[in-house]
């Protein structure tokens, strides 16, 4: 916020910049959420080479 000030900015004008940039931080965090949520990852479908079991005599 100092750095708005410095830069002549109203002190009400740096609160909204303030409150915009942190708005935006948790709606992306929150999209991500639920992004997350939505498709699950299963390790069992993943590209790569077979697991290799080794059994123990």
């Amino acid at each position: 916020m100092a750095k708005q000030l410095a830069r002549g900015k109203t002190h009400t004008e740096a609160m909204r910049l303030l409150r915009r940039r942190i708005s935006d931080r948790v709606f992306a965090a929150l999209r991500a959420d639920e992004k997350a949520k939505e498709s699950p990852i299963d390790l069992r479908n993943r590209p790569g080479p077979e697991p290799v079991f080794e059994v123990a005599a």
